[in-house]
């Protein structure tokens, strides 16, 4: 299965409106997909409370015991936090992901960590995901979008093939 996290602003939609068609297209191949909406948008904790509980009703009620989360802005730093503390998460994908919060990210090794953002990024530089990047352990992949924004949206269909490929890959 497959967690999908949003940014500080809340929501299901994800970066340039991925989660809805990815959650469909994994499907497709087998893979759950459940998109949430945090209680508290914007607390890092209550978001990783929230994430833990929804890996826990996945595997208590549903026998999913294969995790992957992927986090978009803020939702980076809260899915690294997870997935340092809880080894039912077998893979993690960031985009445009705050570096506060990450502070645990060399936990997840020799889990598969990818990391994308965009260089025009207005939001959260990039040099957040390079600094998650250089602090991570193997294997893990950064992904730098040249010119792209927050969402990646010069790059999306790109960025979208990258993130459907990983999680097949990986799960």
């Amino acid at each position: 299965g497959v967690i999908c996290m949003h940014g500080a602003g809340g929501g299901t939609h994800g970066p340039s409106n991925i989660y809805h068609p990815l959650g469909e297209d994994l499907q497709r191949s087998g893979i759950s997909t459940l998109l949430i909406d945090c209680r508290y948008n914007s607390d890092l904790d209550e978001c990783i409370s929230d994430v833990e509980a929804c890996i826990g009703y996945l595997d208590n009620n549903l026998g999913i015991k294969v995790i992957g989360l992927i986090g978009w802005s803020f939702g980076g730093a809260v899915v690294i936090s997870v997935a340092a503390e809880d080894q039912r998460v077998k893979t993690v994908v960031t985009v445009a992901s705050q570096s506060y919060g990450t502070g645990a990210v060399g936990q997840i090794a020799p889990r598969p960590v990818l990391l994308i953002h965009g260089t025009g990024d207005r939001t959260l530089t990039y040099e957040c995901s390079v600094d998650i990047a250089k602090r991570a352990g193997e294997p893990k992949k950064l992904v730098l979008f040249p010119g792209a924004d927050h969402g990646i949206s010069q790059d999306k269909k790109e960025m979208y093939r990258l993130v459907r490929d990983w999680f097949l890959k990986y799960l």
